[in-house]
């Protein structure tokens, strides 16, 4: 991994080496449209009512810890430009877990006429290895000053509103 790498050259050689651990990411420009959250932004913003072929609805609980682009930069940024830092490792996220129910009610808020209704997990263990896993933020609040700042219905209605401008991005 980078990070043994780079702890490896920084005790070796006295490099000052940083690590950003990013959570999940979601927003305008995000790579590839697999994830659970582009998935309905893409539903919500062309009306598609499917998630594509093959692809089952997640369970509403599920999640994992997942934050909006323009946050994520901004925390990335805050370490990048940081005088001093006091810790080899920061973590950028949510610091906790926004539920696909989360996302899909954001959704239903903000853009008239989408409804999805995800199933139940029930008392079903989840087949999903990043189901309910977040980092802490707590250094990098208490040290930066950051932390998340876009909720949940203004990243969903800033993203519906970007893929309904850039059709070609959501092909």
């Amino acid at each position: 991994s980078l990070e043994v790498i780079g702890n490896l050259y920084r005790r070796q050689h006295g490099m000052d080496v940083v690590f950003v651990r990013a959570s999940g990411i979601y927003g305008p420009l995000y790579r590839t449209w697999l994830n659970i959250p582009s998935r309905l932004a893409r539903a919500a913003a062309t009306g598609a009512r499917d998630f594509g072929p093959g692809v089952a609805l997640p369970f509403a609980e599920g999640g994992y810890d997942q934050v909006h682009v323009t946050d994520a930069a901004e925390g990335i940024a805050r370490v990048a430009t940081a005088p001093v830092l006091a810790h080899p490792v920061y973590n950028i996220g949510s610091g906790g877990v926004p539920t696909y129910g989360a996302f899909a009610a954001a959704l239903a808020r903000v853009v008239p006429g989408f409804a999805v209704t995800l199933p139940s997990r029930g008392e079903a263990p989840s087949a999903d290895p990043m189901d309910g896993r977040w980092m802490s933020i707590a250094r990098t609040e208490a040290e930066l000053g950051w932390r998340p700042r876009i909720g949940l219905d203004d990243a969903m209605a800033g993203w519906v509103d970007w893929i309904r401008r850039t059709p070609a991005a959501h092909q």
